[in-house]
């Protein structure tokens, strides 16, 4: 009955941890559709575009799309170079901070995140 114990515990930390994993990766896919979507959109709403995108719209864009992120855990950087005009380039920056909870482990914030890079069309 000890090794029972033992090796069910064992089994079941196993399976808990593979379920954090598989979390956040897909937290990090969620991040990499979200930041190329956004650099989708700010490319085609440039300078001369009828709306022009503000790092407002871009946060308003992404903050849907990371559903299984942790509230307060999402920070977005949205950087235009030199400037939101045809044929600058933008990129979207979306990073997670997700705190694994595995039994027997010191709990260590875990930081995924992805850029996006385009070029401004319209």
């Amino acid at each position: 009955m000890i090794e029972y114990a033992l090796v069910l515990s064992l089994f079941f930390m196993t399976v808990y941890g593979f379920i954090q994993f598989c979390l956040i990766t897909f937290g990090f896919n969620n991040a990499t559709y979200a930041s190329r979507t956004a650099v989708r959109y700010a490319a085609l709403h440039g300078s001369t575009a009828t709306y022009t995108c503000t790092s407002t719209d871009i946060s308003n864009i992404i903050t849907p799309l990371l559903w299984g992120a942790p509230s307060g855990g999402t920070t977005i950087i949205t950087t235009w170079s030199p400037d939101n005009t045809p044929g600058s380039t933008v990129s979207v920056k979306v990073a997670i901070a997700y705190l694994p909870k595995l039994p027997f482990f010191p709990s260590k914030l875990f930081t995924v995140g992805t850029t996006a890079y385009g070029t401004i069309l319209q």
